[in-house]
């Protein structure tokens, strides 16, 4: 699970930095193990269109794909998503400042919680792929 180590190695790094850029990173993270989800997804029309589509819509897709085979329940889909939400507002503040004060705080209790949801949904859904 090559994808997994990556991902756990940025989630690891994002905990030295500062505060204001641990969610880019983890955020960059969140959209390479999507992107893994993608590609080993039956999503043929998202397959193809990867490259082009946009860091949320790929994460959001990625992310409705494990709902979609069993991997995730509605109350779990709809945690990681918030958790997401948040993110992706402050990813943007760093970007555009004035975007923070329409971000709500980050919760890091509640991001360690949702990674966890979704990296094991992440691993079965992978393992079960690659058989």
């Amino acid at each position: 699970m090559h994808i997994l180590d990556t991902f756990f190695r940025y989630i690891e790094l994002s905990k030295s930095l500062p505060e204001e850029l641990r969610p880019v990173l983890i955020f960059t993270a969140l959209e390479i193990l999507f992107s893994r989800i993608i590609e080993f997804s039956d999503e043929r029309r998202l397959k193809k269109m990867i490259c082009r589509i946009t860091p949320k819509r790929r994460i959001l897709s990625g992310l409705s794909i494990l709902r979609k085979y069993g991997f995730l329940d509605h109350e779990q889909y709809e945690e990681i998503r918030r958790v997401i939400r948040v993110l992706r507002c402050h990813r943007n503040a760093v970007v555009h400042p004035v975007c923070r004060s329409m971000c709500r705080p980050i919760d890091w209790n509640e991001v360690e919680k949702a990674i966890e949801i979704l990296v094991d949904a992440a691993k079965r859904f992978l393992t079960s792929r690659s058989r």
